[in-house]
């Protein structure tokens, strides 16, 4: 699974992100999403799907297996935010589009 995850609003920096299969707040194994760009930040469903209702948020990985482990730990199923992630593949030079 590819370990690049890149948090984007519209004209700001992307800011990294991680999955955290350790944290407290984790269900079912599954993990929690952290905003990592300085003091690491946990990001839920809800705060993602405002972020992307208010700020054009969205999240960009390198693959379809990352991908699928974001929407299923933001449920974005049931907010209706998995178009805001984004998969742009194995060549990371497309990260660079996002800067």
């Amino acid at each position: 699974m590819s370990t690049k995850i890149l948090f984007c609003f519209d004209g700001c920096d992307p800011e990294p992100m991680a999955i955290d299969h350790e944290h407290s707040a984790s269900k079912y194994g599954q993990g929690v999403l952290m905003r990592t760009g300085g003091e690491p930040i946990m990001i839920d469903g809800a705060e993602f799907k405002r972020d992307v209702e208010v700020f054009g948020a969205s999240i960009i990985v390198g693959d379809d297996a990352t991908a699928t482990a974001v929407r299923n730990i933001l449920a974005t199923a049931a907010t209706g935010c998995g178009g805001a992630v984004k998969v742009v593949g194995d060549n990371y030079y497309a990260f660079d589009m996002y800067k």
